[in-house]
């Protein structure tokens, strides 16, 4: 049961992008409440990636989050912005510091330097 529960929990923001709830009325209130979600999995270090499937790479679970929380980084509004910010952070932190943080680094440097041009 506690693995059931896990999973639902770590893929609750796939659900979310599958049914396409970032869309329409209240598609703003959810894209912040996921960045939010997002910190609070990574804050209490959640286990990512303990299923079938890459643990690192474009389909791993880790780099899905990362993706969502990295396109709330871009939208108009601050309060959408700010959320992803703190998530950011946070993810980092608990997912991106292990054993290549150099890689982890490199990769927001790129991502997010590009957005800028």
């Amino acid at each position: 049961e506690g693995e059931g529960l896990a999973s639902l929990v770590v893929g609750l923001v796939a659900a979310v992008e599958k049914a396409r709830l970032y869309r329409g009325k209240g598609g703003e209130v959810m894209r912040a409440a996921v960045c939010r979600y997002v910190e609070c999995l990574a804050a209490v270090r959640q286990p990512l990636d303990k299923g079938p499937g890459p643990a690192t790479g474009p389909k791993s679970l880790r780099s899905s989050l990362l993706n969502s929380v990295e396109e709330s980084l871009k939208h108009p509004t601050a309060d959408i912005r700010d959320a992803a910010v703190g998530a950011l952070g946070e993810f980092a932190a608990a997912y991106m510091c292990g054993g290549n943080p150099e890689a982890g680094a490199k990769r927001l440097v790129v991502k997010l330097a590009g957005a800028l041009m």
